[in-house]
């Protein structure tokens, strides 16, 4: 699989060796992306300004196709086109049934 690794201010590389992902545990999707881009912090960890860690994956927001769920998965299924926001959450805690999923308490 590919991904765009950051490697220190400034340097940002493909790498091809990284593993496929699996499924996490019950409640796990796993999506295919069809567009993805970077957001503001990436831009800043890119900048110096602030210590990111080398081997951070880049472009983490984005569209993508759903490409297995588990068992636990009920609101989407294989096929399903889905946007990839820079929080996850669970959609299921309290927080996220009032929309205010930045603060999900499950994940």
């Amino acid at each position: 699989m590919k991904q765009l690794t950051f490697e220190g201010p400034g340097t940002a590389r493909w790498r091809d060796d990284v593993p496929a992902p699996t499924l996490g545990g019950a409640a796990a999707a796993l999506v295919t992306p069809l567009v993805v881009s970077t957001c503001d912090m990436d831009a800043v960890a890119m900048s110096g300004r602030v210590r990111f860690r080398a081997g951070t994956p880049m472009g983490h927001e984005g569209v993508g196709v759903v490409a297995e769920v588990a068992d636990g998965v009920t609101r989407v299924r294989p096929g399903d086109h889905v946007i990839m926001p820079w929080q996850i959450s669970c959609g299921s805690c309290g927080r996220c049934r009032r929309g205010q999923d930045t603060f999900c308490t499950t994940v």
